[in-house]
């Protein structure tokens, strides 16, 4: 997180893409910006301490296949994680729990209903029924013959 919006002009300084008075009397003005810099020096001097990576010639190839298969088979044989292992055993009893639940499950109680009274109504054959449920809800119902619309 920068804790300086001139940070952003510290980076052109350090990359060289820009270098003014007014930009050097800033770094020399803020604290946060002079850590910055030096930060940064501090990585481009890491980078270049690093070493090479050696070549290898087409004829020491061969040598160095042999060594890194020598070092393969030397490599004690991983094992198994065993941490996996119960997680997947835990994770495959709760899906096998889950799923017996829900099918040995009955679900929800039905409702039951009592009929209040039923009526006629002018549409030939259709009736209407009043039901009221334990729990207090009033359906109405209107019973109209097959194929009949209204």
């Amino acid at each position: 997180m920068k804790s300086c919006p001139q940070e952003i002009n510290v980076e052109r300084i350090f990359d060289g893409a820009a270098d003014s008075a007014a930009l050097r009397s800033h770094l020399d003005a803020c604290p946060s910006c002079r850590a910055y810099l030096a930060g940064l020096e501090r990585m481009r001097a890491g980078f270049a301490v690093r070493k090479a990576a050696p070549e290898i010639a087409d004829a020491q190839l061969p040598a160095f296949l042999r060594q890194l298969q020598d070092r393969v088979e030397a490599a004690p044989a991983a094992r198994p994680v065993r941490l996996w292992a119960m997680f997947s055993a835990a994770t495959a009893a709760l899906v096998v729990t889950v799923s017996v639940l829900s099918i040995v499950s009955t679900g929800p109680k039905p409702i039951e209903a009592t009929v209040i009274e039923e009526r006629s109504t002018e549409i030939q054959g259709a009736t209407t029924a009043v039901t009221v449920a334990d729990d207090g809800t009033t359906t109405v119902w209107v019973h109209v013959p097959e194929g009949d619309m209204w």
